[in-house]
């Protein structure tokens, strides 16, 4: 008995298994009545219809996302959880974090020359094309962890000038992708954004596997005579460990290859990228948020709302990204080499564990627009506080080096851990609760990126080079950190 599904079952089924078109390419049928046609006799043949666009399955395009969004900030992410075994070999010692900071900073070039070839250059636009700007500076992060691998224990002129060098390459690709990445990401799905944001603390989180599998060595010992010897070294090398990064890096290349295919499929059948999936797109947000069915009963936020929001954020990124990476190995290497190891590296790993708590939990639902701004406004408020006043601890065992308390003591040990990790925690939160609240209200103006979320991206890279600047000036030149003599 023959039937026929209805086209949207055929569609649904095909879009399950996504092998219909190559079922059908690999064992043709032949027109009702009709031989099939001997091999070697005449042959008619007729045009294919064009092959209809689909998107992606939901699984593979989060995916695809995480993969995309671990490129943003791994290779900086790496190299400052390396640091515990970098500064040792550094002609900068302790104070080698605070230049980087800097590195990483200065790197804000790359969005604000972005935006004026946007501004000045639209015939360019070979040369503005968010397409090939990101792919460009993927490329350029995978080159430089591959240079970085064999070149981050020889410096040039008494200074880590390669280390310096590459870390502003990675910091270029880091501080574009808040200008670049978000945006193309906000024409996905929602949770696509949220997997992107994912992939953004992935990033933390496998350079911080990768270090704790390589180990920090033994704390610097001194001779009977006082001449430092050198450490115990790490169970492989920093070379192994930026290979290890390149690899990433890589894969960051291909999922970013792979999304902007599906974008241009779409656009090649007529459908414009903030148009794709409006319906799925809609229907997901509703899900997501459990708020109201309809997009117009999603409040927007004043003038003075956005700026409060934007101002939380600026303040987590001036401590967290900011400040307080320059200070940190004041504040946790008198502890020892194993509890500056620990620090960095958990905290590195807080970061993604907070993005998947707040996204793929309920706690996601605390900063919605289906709330009052008031109440959004106090639970980010509320994290914003915490996560200063661990800063101010933070701080404050850097300003007491090489002395701070509790030195010697493991409950100091654990006491500045668990302090790195918890101020971690409070700063992701309250970026990404904004930036969630954010991406409400660019879905409901459906700006796709190019309204509140720009702007989010725009001040986040402000603060954390406000905070960078302060970091740099109090270590080199106001001198207020004091590393302690070799021996």
């Amino acid at each position: 008995m023959e039937g026929k599904l209805s086209g949207s079952q055929a569609s649904g089924f095909n879009e399950f298994l996504g092998v219909g078109s190559s079922v059908r390419a690999l064992f043709p049928t032949p027109p009702d009545g009709d031989e099939p046609i001997a091999d070697g006799g005449p042959q008619e043949t007729t045009p294919e219809p064009p092959k209809p666009w689909r998107p992606y399955p939901k699984a593979l395009e989060l995916a695809l996302s995480v993969a995309f969004g671990v490129g943003a900030w791994l290779t900086v992410n790496g190299v400052f959880v390396e640091l515990p075994i970098l500064v040792q070999a550094a002609p900068e010692g302790w104070a080698l974090p605070s230049h980087l900071s800097l590195a990483v900073q200065v790197a804000n070039s790359g969005p604000i020359l972005y935006v004026i070839l946007l501004r000045f250059s639209k015939r360019s636009r070979a040369v503005t094309s968010r397409t090939a700007v990101v792919y460009v500076i993927l490329l350029m992060g995978a080159a430089a962890s591959l240079a970085l691998a064999f070149t981050w224990d020889k410096p040039v002129g008494g200074r880590s000038w390669p280390t310096l060098i590459l870390t502003f390459v990675f910091a270029l690709v880091g501080c574009t992708s808040s200008v670049l990445f978000i945006p193309f990401m906000a024409s996905f799905r929602p949770r696509a954004l949220a997997a992107y944001f994912t992939g953004e603390g992935i990033g933390g989180l496998l350079p911080g596997i990768i270090a704790l599998a390589q180990g920090a060595g033994g704390d610097p010992q001194c001779a009977p005579d006082g001449t430092p010897l050198p450490p115990l070294p790490p169970n492989f090398s920093p070379k192994v460990y930026f290979l290890c990064l390149f690899a990433l890096m890589m894969c960051s290349v291909f999922g970013f290859l792979l999304l902007e295919r599906r974008g241009r499929g779409a656009h090649q059948m007529g459908l414009p990228r903030e148009k794709m999936e409006e319906d799925d797109f809609r229907s997901e947000v509703r899900s997501y948020n459990e708020g109201p069915p309809n997009e117009e009963d999603i409040p927007s936020l004043s003038t003075t709302q956005l700026a409060l929001l934007l101002a939380i954020a600026f303040w987590a990124c001036l401590l967290a990204n900011g400040a307080l990476p320059g200070i940190q190995t004041y504040s946790c290497a008198p502890y020892g080499t194993s509890a500056y190891h620990l620090s960095a590296t958990l905290s590195a790993m807080a970061n993604p564990a907070t993005c998947l708590v707040v996204f793929f939990t309920p706690i996601r639902k605390s900063f919605s627009l289906t709330h009052s701004f008031a109440m959004i406004f106090t639970i980010l408020g509320l994290a914003a506080v915490a996560a200063t006043v661990l800063s101010g601890l933070a701080l404050t065992t850097a300003l007491l080096s090489p002395k701070p308390p509790l030195i010697g003591y493991k409950s100091g040990e654990v006491l500045i851990v668990l302090i790195w990790i918890g101020l971690t925690i409070g700063a992701v939160y309250t970026k990404v609760g904004v930036a969630g609240a954010l991406q409400e209200v660019d879905s409901r103006a459906k700006t796709t990126g190019r309204g509140p979320l720009l702007w989010y991206g725009a001040i986040t890279q402000a603060g954390s080079a406000v905070g960078s600047i302060i970091s740099f000036l109090a270590v080199t030149e106001f001198q207020l950190f004091v590393s302690p003599p070799p021996c």
